[in-house]
């Protein structure tokens, strides 16, 4: 099959799936459609400028309307209970005991959107626990969680579905300890034994967000680290550094782990505990050369993260910017760790006047980062404007140039070239980033106008829309230029 046919052919399953998507839509409009008429033809029906209610209708009437056919009417029923609040509970406990599982599933949900307010409804709610009917049961839980801590009463109830349920209502049953708070924490500390590791890690997880570190919480969430699939391990990853200083023993002995994986992460939590992992600064510098280089550039990346309590770490930094795996990361963690530090400019200046053009560009940025207390390493950043006439490099000195002295008229005519070079055509972060330095120069960079102007013209062209920064960059140099082309 050639080209064109195949892409004919993927030109009409899009038609269809269209089509499919159109047909769907339509169907489910006419059905609500049915469902307002239904409601409407009601004799108590009365129509009115923000939507449909009944007249005189009063809570009795809207939990009788739980039990109606029509999906319409019981929703707007819920809403309209949900809306009432707590007068509407006493009316809500009874329809809890009704022999109609779908009245009982609509009576939970109203009161789970009443939320803290529905305090007085958790004896009905925890019987529910006991339903016959698990959707009952899965919104009674979640009525349990967002009610908070004065659901106190239903943690014994709550942690026995964990201990006796077989399905995900476990998980459920964990996420509303959570939502109940500090009452529950016993509860959830007691779940850190659970025979399941599901159940231990959620439990975990739900305790790091209240706040209630323990070297228990974070040794199930370590155990947890293997699992490749990493939407499973994102919340174990935004859990463990609330843990704080508990976490960081754990994390330092993960760093060792036979699985680079793990390691990895290891590495990229204990830059999110940040200053209070210092306590891993040495082994996070033997990581800096692990043999796996993802390790390797995570540990700098968290070095940086911790910030000047990771100043004797300056050396081994330093020597990192030979690693192309790691410069990237090593430059910006000295930068943030060693901005007075004499021997960081050094090292930058040193690399910007090499002789490896491979470390010119990131010198030139790391420079940048610095700014103003970088003025030793202007005379080097010109001469690299100079003489190197690598675009990427002739970008990173614009841009320190600017942020280290302010220097305008050597910045805007190397920005210029940036946003000319054919080169970054398909490069709209380096041209983002241009635009964005000639915007923050305001009227300094009027000089680029012309070229901004041509620049929004070509990607209109090509590509069939005004790039962003581009634009607001022409408002802050020129508004009146932007005007004219009726930006």
């Amino acid at each position: 099959m050639t080209n064109l046919q195949l892409t004919r052919s993927r030109k009409f399953d899009l038609a269809l799936l269209l089509a499919v998507v159109i047909i769907i839509v339509c169907a489910g409009l006419w059905i609500r459609r049915q469902g307002l008429l239904e409601y409407s033809q009601d004799p108590n029906f009365e129509s009115t400028g923000s939507g449909s209610s009944r007249k005189t209708a009063t809570v009795d009437d809207w939990v009788d309307d739980l039990s109606s056919t029509n999906l319409t009417v019981r929703l707007r029923a819920v809403e309209s209970l949900a809306a009432a609040g707590s007068p509407a509970i006493p009316a809500l406990e009874r329809a809890l005991t009704s022999d109609d599982p779908a009245v009982r599933r609509q009576a939970v949900i109203a009161l789970r959107r009443i939320g803290p307010q529905a305090v007085e409804a958790v004896p009905g709610l925890v019987n529910r626990l006991k339903d016959d009917d698990r959707g009952v049961v899965e919104e009674a839980l979640v009525a349990l969680e967002r009610i908070g801590p004065g659901a106190e009463s239903a943690v014994t109830a709550i942690a026995e579905i964990i201990d006796q349920s077989n399905t995900s209502l476990r998980f459920v049953a964990i996420e509303a300890l959570g939502g109940i708070g500090l009452p529950a924490v016993p509860a959830l500390q007691e779940k850190l034994r659970h025979p399941e590791e599901a159940c231990r890690l959620k439990a975990a997880i739900q305790l790091s967000r209240l706040g209630k570190p323990t070297e228990e919480a974070a040794q199930v969430l370590r155990a947890g680290l293997t699992d490749p699939d990493h939407n499973s391990v994102r919340p174990i990853m935004e859990s463990f550094p609330q843990l704080g200083q508990v976490a960081v023993p754990v994390l330092v002995e993960a760093l060792t782990s036979d699985e680079w994986l793990v390691r990895h992460r290891a590495a990229i939590i204990l830059g999110k505990v940040g200053a209070e992992a210092k306590a891993a600064v040495s082994a996070l510098v033997k990581s800096l050369k692990d043999e796996n280089y993802n390790v390797a550039w995570s540990a700098a990346s968290a070095l940086g993260e911790i910030g000047s309590e990771a100043n004797s770490a300056i050396p081994d930094l330093i020597e990192a910017l030979n690693s192309h795996h790691v410069r990237f990361h090593a430059v910006k963690a000295l930068a943030t760790i060693g901005a007075d530090s004499e021997p960081v400019l050094d090292a930058f200046i040193a690399a910007l006047n090499s002789n490896s053009k491979f470390l010119h560009a990131d010198a030139a940025r790391g420079i940048g980062l610095i700014g103003p207390k970088a003025k030793r390493a202007v005379t080097a950043l010109r001469q690299a404007a100079n003489e190197n006439d690598d675009p990427v490099v002739r970008f990173h000195v614009a841009q320190a140039l600017w942020k280290v002295d302010q220097d305008t008229d050597l910045a805007v005519r190397l920005l210029m070239q940036v946003l000319e070079d054919p080169k970054f055509s398909g490069s709209p972060s380096v041209t983002n980033e241009a635009s964005v330095t000639l915007g923050e120069m305001g009227p300094k960079a009027k000089a680029a106008v012309p070229v901004l102007i041509s620049f929004i013209q070509d990607r209109r062209r090509n590509q069939g829309g005004t790039p962003h920064e581009a634009r607001e960059a022409l408002k802050k140099i020129d508004p009146a230029a932007r005007d004219e082309l009726g930006l």
